[in-house]
């Protein structure tokens, strides 16, 4: 009875596809263990990426915030600095051409009562 029979043959061949099997997933289990790996840190380095990036923009944002802020304040200076000058400066015009015209000597406006209409007779009715 040392003849393998068909079952004992399907039952080795089985034992061989299942351990092939078993390689098989093994192998493709650490495939994806390595996938995993590879896409996290990818992941992480772009999120670094981003994060970088963000600062950087926020950088740039409070920059260019600053930089408006001053123009603000110079612009505001300046509108200022104008309002007084043109102020000033008509000011001084109107005093200038005040002071140069001769004072006007125009005699007082003098009002005279007219003396009362002297009274008319009556006149007849008739005549």
């Amino acid at each position: 009875m040392d003849t393998p029979t068909t079952k004992d043959y399907i039952d080795a061949r089985l034992e061989t596809v299942n351990g092939e099997m078993r390689a098989y997933q093994l192998a493709m289990s650490g495939g994806f263990e390595r996938l995993e790996q590879l896409i996290r840190s990818e992941t992480q380095s772009t999120r670094d990426e981003v994060s970088v990036k963000l600062a950087q923009n926020e950088a740039q944002l409070h920059k260019i915030a600053n930089e408006i802020a001053k123009s603000q304040t110079e612009i505001i200076k300046w509108v200022v600095g104008a309002l007084f000058t043109s102020s000033a400066l008509t000011i001084s015009t109107v005093s200038f051409l005040l002071s140069q015209t001769p004072p006007r000597s125009s005699a007082p406006i003098v009002i005279y009562a007219q003396p009362p209409a002297a009274a008319t007779p009556p006149s007849a009715p008739g005549r």
